[in-house]
Order: C-alpha cells, then structure tokens, then sequence
C-alpha cells in the first residue's frame, strides 16, 4: 500500500473528512502538481473499493462549523457539531484550547435538535455559544507556584554540618508578627511613610539587633515564629484574603520575592549564631494563601540544611513547650472571648503536663497583656506603619518587635525588645 493511499484511508475513514477534503489534502502532501478533479477521482475510485467504505458507508460525517468574534474584549465561541451529550462550558473552553484559570465565563447556551439527510436518515445536532473574556489575576495558581520553584534558584544555600550546643542552653523565641511586607502608606495621608524599602531596613536593622544581642551566647534553640500577616496582600487585585482592598507597594510577585529574599536574609545571619533554628509559621488574616507559599519556598530554600527544621502545617494555633511553660500562638483574628479557650481545649495534654502557659499573638499590632480564662495572653507590636484606615481610625502603637529568651527550668528570664 502506498503512503498516499494509507492517509486517504486515515483522512476518510478515521476522521470521517468529506471525500473533497480529503483529496484537497492528498494533493497538497503527494500530488501539488496535479489538477484537483484528477486527485478527488483517484481518491475516491481508490476508497470506494476498501472494505472500510463498505462499513461506513451508512455512517453519516458531519462536518463542525465553528465561528469566533471578538467584541469590547469577550470572545465568543459558536460551534455546530453532532450530538454527542450534554456540553458544559468547561467542554467547550478544553476544545478551544482554554484554560479555565485564564478565562471567565461571561455566557453559555446550548441547544439541541433532530435533523434529516438527504438519504432521510435522522441525525442529532447541537450548538453552543461560549462567550468568555480574560480573568483579572487575583489569585495565585498551582501553575504559578510551579513556575517559580523552576525558575528559583536555590543552588546557593550550601549544606552545613549540625552545631554543637548546649543542652542545658536557653531558647530565644522571635516573634516576627503583621510585617506587612507590600503595605504602602504616605505621610501627607497616614503621618508616616512606608514601602518595600522601609520595611526590609526595618527588618534587618532588627535582626542585626538580635544578632547584637546574642554576642558571647549560646542559645539551645533559636525558635524564629512568624504570627501570621507578613504579607499585605493575597493577590493582584490588592486585596486580603477575605477580599478587602489594600494599598500595596507593587504587584503580589514583587512583594513575595522581597519577603522571602529578607526572611533567607534574616535566617543567613541568624546560623551565624551556631544554634539550630526552628520556623513556625502562622496564617494571618492578610496572606492565608501567599503566607503560606511563602513559608513552603522557605524551607526548599533550606532543605538541605540540618540545623533548621521547618514547622509549616496550615493550622491557625500551635503550641510549643519551654520547659515546664507552654505557649500558644494564633495571629488573634478571632472573638476575643475565644482567644483565651482554644488552648485549653485542643492542647489539653500540652496544657496538663505544664505549670505557666500562656498566648502570643499579633492582629492589633500594639503590645497588650491581660488574663483571660487563666492564661495570659500577650498581643505583640508590629514592625509596620498604619495604612490610612487605621490612622483615620485613631489606632496608635508602637513600632517595634519582641523577643523573649526562656530557660527550661526557670521559664522566661530575659525579654528584649527593638523600638523603631
């Protein structure tokens, strides 16, 4: 059999292309140079005698018409085809080449009818009516979180061998709580300024504090825990996770890739200190999403690196032991009355097999100190200005971070605090 006889075959038979079609593409790949009648002839003398003609000769081929328009920028898709079932939108954007997290669906019809050959045989038919425009990006997909762990390059970070430390040593515990990396705010409107640029020489200028401190000690742990909102916003439409419109300093990729270039900033310096590290990270109210894309590009950063391990499970309040203290920690984006009662009832093992518990948490971005149900509960300061809703609102605090050094034995020995 010669090629040109084995597509004819494919073309007619398989794709159930009308005979002048196939001849079309016949001459197209075999005979350029010959007349199109000559071909169609050829080609169908040929296939007539096929045992597959005689089998499909009472299959009726249906050709699909399609047409496109484009209109004060919704593209509209309207195809005839055979009844082969229910359509959805989904259906026709997938034959189209769509992708759903691309495209919006603006409108869609379908309809269904019987039609008659020429042969007086019935045939179902249907048409459909897509009309789509392009989504506004607001959310970060699982293609985009794809894209950057390819093109990150995380090659850098050279694997060390585990410190040595003091088992009897203290634990420093950082609270990193409502950074608000992206919060833009302008002094004329809000009586302070505040960008990108101010917020990562804040951050640094604080951690070079910490390291300041640590000078001619040595610490068991250094727990580094990040209390939720150290992103401003969660998408591209300037928005919180909830859906409340922000002033933010650039687009969500610029933003990201400055918090996490400070965060592997702040962790370099900090294995200077020689004591292994621990990063907790909490949601915020602020950055559900892009919080916690955040904490997981963190640890591939250091994925090969033995002296940080990695504490990431979505769950919005952790507790970690000190000793004979516990201390629980939630952003504080809940009914105050609630926010003294969780520890006592997810962690009542924890809380039973300590003497001291208490809660830290961020939210209201100013330092406050109360009992609640017996528990303290400690709401920390921010690094960050107010936005303008704040300040309108009269909200005033200081600008500065908490760390708190704890002794197994002894509980909480030292607190330190950065004021900016």
């Amino acid at each position: 059999m010669k090629l040109w006889q084995e597509k004819a075959k494919e073309y007619r038979f398989n794709q159930g292309l009308p005979w002048r079609i196939v001849a079309e593409k016949i001459k197209d790949e075999f005979f350029p140079d010959e007349s199109a009648q000559k071909i169609y002839e050829r080609v169908r003398g040929y296939l007539r005698w096929q045992p597959e003609y005689k089998e499909n000769k009472n299959i009726i081929h249906v050709p699909i018409k399609r047409s496109v328009s484009y209109k004060n920028g919704i593209t509209e898709y309207q195809d005839e085809r055979p009844y082969k079932g229910e359509l959805t939108p989904l259906d026709v954007m997938k034959e189209h080449n769509l992708n759903p997290c691309e495209w919006e669906v603006v409108s869609f019809t379908s309809n269904y009818w019987q039609s008659q050959t020429k042969e007086g045989q019935l045939i179902d038919l249907c048409q459909s009516k897509l009309a789509v425009k392009p989504k506004v990006k607001s959310e970060l997909t699982f293609e985009d979180i794809d894209n950057y762990f390819a093109s990150k390059d995380f090659n850098c970070k050279t694997p060390l061998k585990p410190f040595p430390y003091n088992p009897d040593g203290e634990i420093l515990e950082i609270d990193y709580t409502d950074l608000h990396v992206g919060l833009l705010a302008w002094k004329s409107e809000t009586g302070a300024d505040f960008d990108l640029k101010i917020v990562e020489q804040r951050f640094l200028e604080s951690i070079a504090d910490i390291v300041r401190r640590c000078q001619n000690r040595k610490f068991k742990l250094i727990r580094f825990i990040t209390l939720g909102d150290i992103l401003h916003i969660d998408n591209d439409e300037q928005k919180t996770t909830n859906g409340t419109f922000q002033q933010a300093d650039g687009r969500t990729a610029k933003i990201f890739n400055k918090a996490l270039d400070m965060l592997i900033a702040a962790i370099d310096c900090l294995l200077e200190l020689e004591a292994p590290i621990e990063y907790v990270y909490l949601a915020g109210n602020h950055d559900r999403t892009t919080g916690y894309f955040l904490a997981k590009s963190l640890q591939m950063a250091y994925r090969k690196e033995p002296n940080i391990t990695f504490d990431i499970e979505p769950n919005p309040q952790k507790v970690k032991s000190y000793g004979r203290a516990l201390v629980g920690y939630c952003h504080g984006d809940m009914p105050r009355k609630n926010i003294g009662l969780w520890l006592l009832k997810d962690f009542r093992r924890e809380y039973g097999a300590s003497d001291y518990a208490e809660i830290h948490s961020g939210h209201i971005h100013t330092k406050t100190e109360e009992e609640i149900n017996g528990i303290r509960v400690i709401t920390l300061s921010s690094l960050c200005e107010s936005a303008y809703w704040e300040h309108q609102q009269g909200y005033v605090s200081e600008r500065a971070l908490i760390c708190y050094v704890w002794h197994e034995k002894h509980g909480k020995r030292e607190t330190w605090v950065t004021n900016f």
